[in-house]
C-alpha cells in the first residue's frame, strides 16, 4: 500500500480546472486499486475538504451526512449501479469512520492537492473509466450530479 501512495503522490501533482479534465489510465488504475473500484462505470466522491477551508465544522456529523446524501442526492436508480466513497482530507478529524470500504483518508493528497478552496467544505467529485474526471467545488445537489455525469458519460 505504502508504494500506491507514494505512486500516487507523484503521479497526481497536477491542477484541475472545475468541471472536466483528464487523467492517465494509469492514474486511474491507481485510484481504481486503492479507492476499491471495479467495473462500476463511474466513480462517485464526496470529498470532505480540510478543516480549515470551511467555515463550519464539516468533520462534525460525518454518518449523517452520508445517510443525509443518500436519501436526498444520491437517491437516483441510474446511478445506483456506480461506486460510491466519501474521501476525507483531515483523516485524523475522520478516523471514527474511515474504514476503506466507503470511507476513505485522502491517499497522497491527491483531492486535496487539486480539488480544494478556500471557502468550501465539500467538492463532488465523478471519473469514469477513461479518465474523465467531472467536478463541482462546495456545496451540490442531485441536480449538480446528473450534469456532472452527464458531462463525461
Amino acid at each position: 500500500m505504502k508504494k500506491y501512495l507514494i505512486l500516487l503522490f507523484f503521479v497526481f501533482q497536477m491542477s484541475f480546472a472545475q468541471e472536466k479534465t483528464t487523467i492517465t489510465i494509469d492514474k486511474v488504475s491507481v485510484i481504481k486499486k486503492i479507492y476499491n473500484w471495479n467495473e462500476e462505470q463511474f466513480l462517485i466522491i464526496n470529498f470532505n475538504q480540510p478543516r480549515k477551508n470551511c467555515h463550519y465544522n464539516n468533520y462534525l456529523n460525518v454518518k449523517e451526512s452520508k445517510d443525509w446524501l443518500l436519501k436526498n442526492v444520491y437517491n437516483i436508480e441510474s446511478i445506483s449501479k456506480n461506486r460510491i466513497i466519501h474521501v476525507y482530507s483531515d483523516r485524523n478529524l475522520a478516523k471514527k469512520v474511515v474504514d476503506n470500504l466507503e470511507f476513505y483518508e485522502d491517499f497522497g493528497s491527491f483531492f486535496t492537492n487539486n480539488f480544494s478552496s478556500k471557502g468550501d467544505c465539500y467538492a463532488l467529485i465523478i471519473i469514469n473509466q477513461r479518465g474523465e474526471i467531472a467536478s463541482k467545488l462546495g456545496e451540490y445537489s442531485r441536480e449538480d450530479l446528473i450534469n456532472l455525469i452527464e458531462k463525461i458519460k
